[in-house]
């Protein structure tokens, strides 16, 4: 067991205390710091690296370094710094914070990866707005407006749009190239927690619904009801067959497309699932407020591991390189590596 005190200061300057015991799982195979708030979501972008958002307000692009290990501590010109969590020692594999991306004048809720080169992503905000950024130079090249309120989810369709989720209550589809609003759907429900595409078609979350429209009727073709409190994430599978959705009622749901069906529900959780991530055809990982992660078997239902070491809840959980190996975020300010 690990016991760790650390004083911070957040954006707002104030000063903040972590006292937190926690059993170290040997699974985590590093832990990386340097968000200095809550780290709200992570999104795994290829070639072994992810991206961050955070309460702090801030972004960061993260060089995982995943070929070997290291006991050596990392730090960057930003104070970003990362430790293993085992006994190997390879000084040439050094995980660091390779840019940090400001701008937003609040917490960072959502990021797409858009367009067909994967230079370019898109951020969503408590601030109401979106920006597009330039992977490689850390610069602002667009900001849209048109939500009144927070920018709660964000995915990328085609090469030229992407699809944004608000609390205001609508969806908005926009072109990035040009910073065009195409279309708005007024017609949600509720505070537009989730989106996800399949093909020409959109899933969003709308409390405890989950809806699926046409992009060119623009209208829902069905509802998917089952859960009995907010849903806050969804992952569809390979193949655009089926989904999983992940609930305030601590359980996760899979659900067939073609018939709105509920094929099983998944309990195990005892907080709300906020985040859940495919791993390859048979698993998938949930990130709950009960602090855990866990493994699930998609064709059984099984509860294959259950992973220990935030301090505190499980905000996002995302594939990391490999199948073998996912990242988590939490509102303990770390990033943790797992396999």
């Amino acid at each position: 067991t690990t016991t760790t005190t650390t004083t911070t200061t957040n954006g707002g300057g104030t000063t903040v205390d972590h006292d937190a015991s926690v059993e170290q799982d040997p699974a985590c195979i590093k832990t990386l710091s340097g968000h200095f708030n809550w780290v709200s979501l992570v999104l795994e972008i290829g070639d072994n690296r992810i991206i961050s958002g955070s309460y702090d307000k801030s972004i960061k692009l993260w060089d995982l370094n995943l070929t070997g290990s290291s006991t050596k501590a990392t730090t960057n010109e930003n104070n970003d710094t990362f430790s293993n969590n085992n006994d190997h020692n390879d000084e040439e594999s050094n995980s660091c914070c390779v840019r940090t991306f400001t701008g937003h004048t609040a917490t960072v809720f959502c990021i797409a990866l858009i367009g067909s080169h994967g230079d370019k992503f898109v951020s969503g905000s408590v601030d109401n707005h979106i920006k597009l950024w330039d992977l490689h130079t850390g610069k602002c090249l667009r900001t849209f407006r048109g939500h009144f309120d927070s920018v709660e989810s964000i995915a990328a369709i085609g090469d030229d749009t992407f699809i944004s989720g608000s609390s205001d209550n609508t969806i908005k589809v926009w072109n990035w190239k040009t910073g065009e609003c195409l279309f708005t759907f007024k017609e949600s429900s509720g505070a537009v927690w989730g989106v996800a595409t399949i093909g020409n078609d959109l899933l969003s979350v709308h409390d405890k619904e989950i809806k699926m429209w046409n992009l060119d009727t623009k209208s829902v073709l069905k509802t998917f009801d089952g859960h009995t409190k907010d849903v806050w994430s969804i992952a569809v599978l390979d193949g655009g067959t089926q989904f999983i959705s992940g609930s305030s009622d601590a359980t996760i749901k899979l659900w067939d497309i073609a018939s709105g069906d509920c094929i099983r529900t998944f309990k195990g959780h005892c907080g709300s699932v906020e985040s859940v991530a495919i791993l390859g055809n048979d698993t998938f990982v949930s990130g709950s407020w009960d602090r855990t992660i866990k493994l699930w078997n998609i064709h059984t239902g099984e509860c294959i591991h259950t992973y220990h070491g935030h301090a505190k809840h499980v905000s996002s959980v995302a594939c990391a390189a490999r199948d073998e190996i996912f990242v988590s975020s939490s509102s303990d300010r770390t990033i943790k590596i797992w396999k």
